[in-house]
């Protein structure tokens, strides 16, 4: 099997907040191209096309709709990781409601890119595998 099709990949980042800095940021950080949008209505602009390596959300967006919308992140890109970031005053109770609706890690600010490098990459390889698992289970059904 080919290892470039089993290592994990970031193509580009979707990143979710209110400040256009963190997308920035986590671009710079990463070395790929971030799409950042504001609020999560502007996801519906985004072209179907647009398949992102993974997705980092700003806790400033926390409301009542976000596990929601993470659910409607979730469906539309089952394959790439929800990364939330935090500031450290979250709630139990608004951590446990984005953990179900399928947020998969957490990043405390203030991060150093080596932290936000491999647990993006630790999470996307957990996707990858994922994927690769129900592939085979498909292949084995026909």
């Amino acid at each position: 099997m080919d290892s470039h099709m089993t290592q994990p990949r970031i193509d580009s980042l979707l990143v979710i907040d209110k400040d256009p800095l963190l997308g920035l940021m986590l671009s710079k950080l990463l070395e790929v191209e971030a799409t950042h949008i504001s609020s999560f209505r502007e996801i519906e602009s985004l072209s179907d096309e647009f398949r992102p390596s993974g997705v980092f959300l700003g806790f400033s967006l926390m409301d009542d709709v976000m596990p929601r919308e993470c659910g409607k992140i979730r469906s539309r890109w089952p394959d790439a990781p929800v990364i939330v970031i935090v500031d450290g005053f979250e709630s139990e109770i608004q951590i446990r409601a984005l953990a179900l609706a399928g947020v998969e890690d957490f990043i405390k600010k203030p991060f150093t890119a080596y932290e936000v490098k491999a647990r993006f990459l630790a999470r996307q390889a957990v996707r990858l595998k994922h994927s690769l698992k129900k592939l085979l289970f498909l292949q084995i059904q026909n």
